[in-house]
């Protein structure tokens, strides 16, 4: 089962760099852009440390761990 954490960008941010920096966070997309802006990425790592590698990036506005999402 993957963690999930949701994610908000800088509106100004390429989608190239979106996505290089949800690769170097050790997760992939699993859902988005909602209504507000937000992407769900997906990971096998602990949210908590997934959250705090997107936070560290400039881009990101927002990185929310929202627990683990049941498999099949």
């Amino acid at each position: 089962a993957d963690s999930i954490v949701a994610v908000t960008f800088k509106p100004d941010t390429p989608e190239h760099e979106l996505r290089r920096i949800v690769t170097a966070s050790g997760a992939h997309i699993v859902g988005g852009p909602t209504v507000t802006g937000a992407w769900m990425l997906g990971s096998a790592q602990a949210p908590a440390d997934v959250a705090a590698r997107l936070r560290a990036e400039s881009a990101v506005t927002l990185a929310e761990p929202l627990g683990v999402q049941a498999g099949p």
